[in-house]
């Protein structure tokens, strides 16, 4: 007699279903509830934490990244943060050259003339 019946399955459905509701119900989350919903509020706030794609793909036990993407969809805040801290990376980037180009010329002569030139 194996452990595995049919009526045993059913019996282990029906126990996780009434393990669910009373899990539901003392977190004050309405139905209709998934525990799928558990995923991706986990794969979001896990990319909004700052975790890559395949990690995430990785945790999740998903075999591929573009399954990984069907649980994690931005929000509008997020995308306008994103594109903010892009801004302040060109920028930075932009400040750099600046310093750097500062450092081989001398303003002073002129726009864009070298130091050496103007003296020899």
């Amino acid at each position: 007699m194996g452990s595995d019946t049919p009526a045993l399955r059913a019996e282990a459905r029906c126990k996780a279903e009434l393990l669910k509701r009373r899990a539901v119900a003392r977190a004050g989350t309405k139905e209709p509830f998934r525990l799928y919903d558990l995923g991706h509020t986990y794969a979001v706030r896990a990319v909004m934490a700052g975790a890559d794609l395949p990690t995430l793909a990785a945790l999740l036990g998903h075999s591929s990244i573009r399954m990984t993407t069907r649980y994690v969809r931005p929000a509008e805040e997020h995308k306008r943060e994103a594109a903010a801290q892009l801004e302040v990376f060109k920028f930075a980037a932009m400040q750099k050259a600046v310093e750097k180009t500062r450092g081989r010329y001398n303003f002073r002569y002129g726009e864009g003339q070298s130091a050496e030139r103007q003296s020899g």
